[in-house]
């Protein structure tokens, strides 16, 4: 019974933290993920098992969903928001500004994007985490917004990890 609670218990924390990266504070969020990342919740579990540190997985589940979304999207429209976000990431400091990051924004999905780009960030800084964590989730993001798909996105993180070893 007790293990219930603690399996719950991570689940739980790990869902919170992927709302708040996502920006979608509701109880309906898991409605959304069960519907259309059935998946997230195995890798919870998964998680679980295995002792995962929970903003770690929380990084990579949102990375994954943003991206999806973003492929979801019609191709002026991804475009508009790559152009927006990447003016955003380039303004100096922007993206440490957590409030700041969501203002000014032309779209509503932008402005997510800002935000989670900019929550991860700190996360990154206040929790040490491993910089594959952030990497992944940039790539996730970055690389959807740039149209590519999920074997693309894969594909360029091996090979960033294969020059990483190798040196080149």
């Amino acid at each position: 019974m007790l293990s219930w609670f603690r399996r719950r218990r991570y689940r739980n924390e790990v869902l919170t933290e992927v709302m708040a990266i996502y920006l979608h504070p509701d109880h309906r969020f898991q409605a959304f993920l069960r519907h259309y990342f059935p998946g997230a919740f195995t890798a919870i579990r998964n998680g679980y098992e295995r002792e995962q540190n929970k903003t770690e997985l929380a990084i990579l589940l949102a990375g994954t969903v943003m991206a999806a979304t973003i492929e979801a999207l019609d191709d002026d429209r991804r475009e508009r928001i790559r152009d927006e976000v990447i003016e955003w990431a380039k303004t100096p400091g922007a993206i440490h500004d957590l409030p700041g990051s969501v203002q000014h924004a032309r779209d509503g999905l932008a402005a997510r994007l800002k935000w989670a780009i900019a929550y991860t960030a700190k996360l990154e800084l206040t929790h040490d985490l491993d910089d594959y964590y952030w990497n992944y989730f940039c790539n996730e993001i970055y690389g959807s917004l740039a149209g590519k798909d999920d074997k693309e996105r894969t594909a360029d993180r091996v090979s960033g990890f294969f020059a990483r070893v190798v040196g080149t």
